[in-house]
């Protein structure tokens, strides 16, 4: 079977597509990619996006549907384009659509970007819910690649225990004893959510994301708002737990700090590297 997932992260940077041909089944099934792709979210949709999920924000209910729409029709043409120009086509697409609201604590989850515009677009199978469908198992909802891990894990070191870290919008670990039956994952913190907004600010908008750490490298943290943000009751909680922009709004970390330009770089950078050690 080819599946082609298609998907939009917390960070918001992007649509990422993979084709994947999977044979056998259960827990252990081989599987090798065919093709991948990205394509850059486009800015207009992006700043919607984020005003929905600032502190406060108030919409209404015929926007709200528009914008569900929007997100829709967005993932629907660019999925079409991506299969205009790749000829192995997939038997079934999974999209989870753009989460715009996270709150595990309410076992309630919110993602937008009707997957049926998908469907009737390509007229192709379209999985979709899978947050929602984790929360509904008691999950926390995300992080969603734990049992992918777990099969590269077998795979790449079998009988030794391994963790694999994903540094997206918000960072996540996987860890993998050495029986390797159970899996403990879970989200550590704000990553990108916070730098890639700290970058943009200190560049005028004009870069949006720190390439290489450059700018991370030429500001100094500040280490009393480090403190302050670490000593909030997510780090304290103990996993598994999960997270995102409702939890960490970048207004968080301004109102934590007087830092700016690099240095509000460096902090939001620091935030991140320290709630990563500490969770590990």
């Amino acid at each position: 079977m080819l599946v082609l997932g298609v998907m939009t992260g917390t960070s918001l940077d992007g649509l990422d597509a993979v084709c994947v041909e999977v044979t056998g089944n259960g827990l252990s099934p081989e599987w090798r990619v065919r093709w991948q792709e990205s394509l850059p979210y486009p800015s207009a949709l992006r700043a919607s996006v984020l005003a929905l999920q600032r502190p406060g924000a108030k919409i209404s209910l015929s926007d709200f549907l528009a914008l569900d729409a929007r997100l829709g029709r967005w993932f629907a043409t660019s999925t079409v384009g991506l299969l205009a120009h790749n000829t192995l086509k997939p038997d079934v697409i999974a999209n989870h659509g753009q989460t715009v609201a996270h709150h595990p604590e309410l076992g309630a989850t919110l993602q937008l970007g009707d997957p049926a515009r998908i469907a009737a677009a390509t007229g192709l199978t379209v999985v979709s819910h899978f947050r929602e469908g984790d929360m509904a198992a008691r999950g926390q909802g995300a992080p969603l690649l734990p049992l992918i891990h777990g099969m590269l894990a077998r795979k790449l070191a079998p009988g030794s225990p391994i963790a694999i870290h994903n540094l997206g919008g918000i960072s996540n670990l996987t860890y993998i004893p050495a029986d390797q039956d159970r899996l403990l994952a879970f989200d550590t913190g704000p990553s990108n959510i916070w730098i890639d907004e700290a970058v943009s600010l200190a560049t005028r908008g004009k870069r949006k994301f720190d390439s290489r750490g450059s700018l991370a490298r030429k500001g100094k943290p500040d280490p009393r708002a480090v403190e302050r943000i670490l000593a909030m009751r997510y780090f304290r909680k103990r996993p598994p737990k999960s997270t995102g922009r409702d939890d960490f709004p970048f207004s968080l970390l301004r109102r934590a700090t007087r830092a700016r330009g690099a240095d509000l770089v460096a902090t939001a950078t620091e935030v991140t590297i320290e709630s990563i050690a500490r969770a590990y």
